[in-house]
């Protein structure tokens, strides 16, 4: 009888002991993972955190990501990977209906429209006091403009602005 008789060869034992190690060190990893819905109709996955990072896809209402990191408002997210502004997940359920129209949010049109022109709460109840404010003109900017991130970043760059 040989001395290794009946017992599996070193070789064979340690491959799947390596196997079932990485397995834990990766398990923590992916349980202190977070999982969230994207709440807007459309927000774009980024290749790094920065509102000018190259776009690599874009995620739709109701996608799910798992974010693995944040930084500075922005979650890099697995399966797609990327990176997408904080604003845009929800770790409340989102319910996603059927249909033409727009889902139901707890804010109105106007409501939104006004944080997206950089209201504060100041200058948002003095919209709301005064009906002869007209902001026709920025909405159809918003709108029928659009201006790519090259030429927002050359902006932001030569009037040493933070992109932030």
């Amino acid at each position: 009888m040989r001395w290794n008789d009946g017992v599996a060869p070193l070789k064979n034992r340690f491959i799947p002991a390596l196997c079932l190690v990485g397995l834990l060190l990766v398990m923590p990893s992916v349980a202190l993972a977070d999982q969230y819905t994207v709440q807007m109709r459309e927000t774009p996955l980024r290749e790094s955190p920065g509102p000018f990072a190259r776009v690599l896809e874009r995620l739709s209402y109701g996608s799910i990501v798992v974010v693995v990191e944040r930084r500075g408002g922005w979650s890099r997210v697995a399966r797609p990977a990327g990176w997408v502004h904080d604003s845009a997940l929800t770790d409340s359920e989102v319910e996603l209906l059927a249909g033409d129209e727009d889902a139901e949010t707890g804010v109105t049109a106007d409501e939104i429209a006004l944080a997206g022109k950089g209201f504060g709460p100041e200058v948002e109840a003095r919209y709301r006091e005064d009906e002869g404010l007209d902001f026709g003109w920025v909405d159809r900017m918003e709108r029928d403009f659009e201006i790519a991130d090259q030429v927002k970043l050359r902006f932001l760059q030569e009037g040493n602005l933070d992109a932030r």
